[in-house]
This record gives structure tokens, sequence and C-alpha cells, in this order.
């Protein structure tokens, strides 16, 4: 795998990505006690299988997206685009923030 700044020519193979994924398992949060004591604990549960989209992309918003970004970077295979990450630097702190992050396997 690479991961290189994207380029124009990214785009339409990027909104083309398979961005579902499956909703049968998840992790549900069980709270204990009250503030400022509580306790949190993470559990993994099933119920239905189904799928849901990550997040649609097309090319205008990809295009919109590099232009806005403060990093914009794709994942490639066999020289084909697999993923993305994007990242925005707000001015209220001296961290990014990642936006998107996605990896087709």
């Amino acid at each position: 795998m690479i991961v290189r700044p994207v380029s124009p020519g990214d785009f339409a193979p990027l909104a083309r990505l398979d961005l579902r994924y499956p909703t049968a398992r998840y992790l549900h949060i069980e709270r204990a006690g009250s503030p400022p004591q509580m306790t949190f604990r993470l559990v993994w549960r099933t119920r239905g299988s189904g799928e849901r989209a990550y997040a649609q992309y097309d090319q205008e918003w990809l295009r919109g997206a590099a232009a806005r970004a403060d990093f914009f970077a794709v994942a490639e295979v066999d020289a084909k685009p697999v993923g993305l990450a994007i990242a925005v630097l707000p001015g209220w702190t001296n961290a990014a923030e990642i936006t998107d992050l996605l990896l087709e396997l």
C-alpha cells in the first residue's frame, strides 16, 4: 500500500468506492453510578443483519474537500485508489482533526 497526496485524477475512482459496512455487531455503552463517580463499560452486542453506508462521496464533494482540507491523502494498491484520509487544522487548537478516514478492503 502506498499513501500519497490526492490528485484530481483520484476523484472518480474514490467516488466509486464501496463504503458499506455490516451493522449486525455494535459496541453498546453501559453506565453505572452517578456523577462524578461514573463507570463506563463497552460491550459488544448483536442485532439483526444489515448494512449501512459510511458516507457517499461524489466527485464534486471530493474536489471541494481537496480545496478546503489541510491534509488529503489517498491510499492505493497496485496503482488503484482504495482509501482516503482527510484532516483539518481548526483555528482554535494546534491539533489536527481527522474528518474522514476509510479503506476499502
